[in-house]
């Protein structure tokens, strides 16, 4: 009983926080996004996070509704044309939660017109 006792202890360290957890849904916008700025070679990429994003996602600069969200802007050097990735591990049931904000039409608003999903 005490070996039982213990494992369960141990796989509930481990186990995924529950759902309706906001902790486990919220995802530091500055974190999240990656700048990239693309030079005539594929060796001239400069890339950074930003400083700040709270004009775009919020005071608080979190994003919810995602774990593992990577959000890959890069803007080409020569004519500025923009190319985004946003790709996420898990999103949250939009039918548990509907705060859910789309990441990519958010980011879009700012963004002009044509902005594409790959480089070709």
């Amino acid at each position: 009983m005490v070996k039982f006792a213990r494992l369960s202890k141990i796989s509930t360290l481990f186990s995924s926080p529950p759902m309706t957890s906001p902790e486990a849904w919220a995802v530091d916008s500055n974190e999240a996004l990656e700048l990239t700025m693309l030079g005539p070679s594929a060796s001239r990429r400069l890339k950074f996070h930003p400083t700040f994003t709270y004009p775009i996602f919020g005071e608080a600069e979190t994003i919810y509704g995602y774990r593992g969200l990577s959000i890959n802007l890069s803007l080409a050097g020569w004519d500025l044309r923009a190319y985004l990735k946003v790709t996420w591990k898990e999103k949250i049931d939009a039918d548990i939660e509907s705060e859910v904000e789309s990441v990519e039409e958010t980011l879009r608003e700012y963004l002009p017109e044509g902005v594409s999903d790959s480089f070709l």
